[in-house]
């Protein structure tokens, strides 16, 4: 017998299982770590090239259900960097091949089956001592001077080059003129010379080029060239390096005949660096600089230019200490010199000393 009373629809059941959303996710704060192999550069100035690359992360794939809290599982990133290229700039000398050679602004002259030849005899000046400026002061009551210093003076150098170019002459000679032309600035070129047995470098221009004409039918023509080194020392091929621990006794040799001047990396963290050098004579000269570098800070001091540049291109000659020598009075003499780096603090990475021999 059917009961009487009131009747309902029955509840809608809402499906718990799985069902496609759209809907946008905002993703918490999170980090990708991508890790670089080391870099090891030799060399004192290299540039690492990237070619146009892209970096890919892979996500883990969201599924979303009704009245669901979303957890996001472990994943990880996958970053893909081109092979670093390191494009080092060509070296002076490195187009030599023998003896009573010549290479200029890295174009070599003389060697087996080159259009450009050296003619014998002709060479001049790369031996020879440069004029000297005398350091000298008359004495004022007696006779003679009181002596001084003598300082050479740039160093001219001469050759005559045989030019022999019968199948394209005119391409002969126009890269003759590029080679030989009048530079813009004042910027100076590797002029390196292979003589019997040794090769040195130098940094000149071309002050002078003749060329005669009369035999250009021929294919031929003999040209006087004359270069000026402003610098008349000449120095190694080999540059040399070295890290000036601090505290430690570092001794550094410059093989050649004339003092040289280095190139010098302070490192930070490091606190009024202080560079003694002590030559074999047992003169003492001091480079000191009242500043504080932090870590991954770095000064440049360029003895011979006698600059001090920080990493950012600023000029910190202003903290050099009045206790130092001029930075320029800072050199190598020849021989053995015994080099202490000392500081307030820091140090730890030390001081690195780039140069070459040099003779005169």
């Amino acid at each position: 017998m059917a009961r009487a009373g009131r009747s309902y629809a029955n509840r809608p059941v809402i499906a718990r299982h799985p069902i496609t959303w759209d809907r946008t996710v905002a993703l918490g704060v999170f980090e990708t770590l991508s890790e670089w192999p080391p870099l090891d550069i030799a060399t004192p100035n290299a540039n690492i090239l990237l070619s146009a690359f892209e970096t890919l992360s892979e996500w883990p794939g969201l599924a979303f259900a009704y009245d669901q809290t979303l957890h996001l599982g472990a994943f990880e990133s996958l970053s893909e960097w081109p092979v670093p290229r390191v494009v080092v700039p060509p070296q002076p000398g490195e187009t030599i091949t023998g003896d009573y050679q010549i290479e200029y602004n890295g174009v070599l002259i003389g060697g087996h089956g080159n259009r450009y030849q050296v003619l014998n005899e002709s060479f001049e000046g790369w031996e020879d001592l440069p004029a000297l400026d005398s350091g000298n002061v008359a004495r004022p009551t007696r006779h003679g001077a009181w002596p001084g210093r003598r300082i050479a003076q740039e160093r001219q150098v001469t050759a005559i080059i045989g030019v022999d170019a019968h199948d394209d002459w005119a391409a002969a000679l126009r890269d003759l003129r590029q080679l030989f032309a009048v530079p813009d600035d004042e910027v100076e070129y590797p002029l390196v010379v292979s003589t019997r047995g040794e090769r040195l470098l130098a940094f000149g221009t071309v002050e002078a080029r003749t060329v005669p004409m009369d035999r250009f039918s021929q294919g031929w023509a003999a040209v006087a060239v004359r270069w000026i080194c402003s610098d008349p020392r000449r120095y190694s091929l080999d540059r040399y390096g070295i890290n000036v621990t601090l505290g430690e006794l570092t001794l550094l040799n410059n093989a050649g005949n004339a003092a040289t001047h280095p190139l010098v990396r302070i490192h930070g963290p490091i606190e009024d660096p202080k560079l003694s050098a002590t030559d074999a004579g047992g003169n003492v000269r001091e480079l000191e600089f009242t500043l504080t570098l932090a870590d991954g800070e770095l000064v440049e001091i360029n003895t011979d230019a006698g600059t001090v540049i920080d990493n950012t291109g600023v000029s910190r000659m202003s903290t050099l200490s009045g206790s130092s020598v001029p930075v320029q009075d800072w050199v190598l003499q020849p021989g053995a010199t015994e080099v202490v780096l000392t500081a307030s603090s820091g140090g730890s990475k030390g001081v690195d000393i780039l140069w070459r021999d040099a003779y005169l």
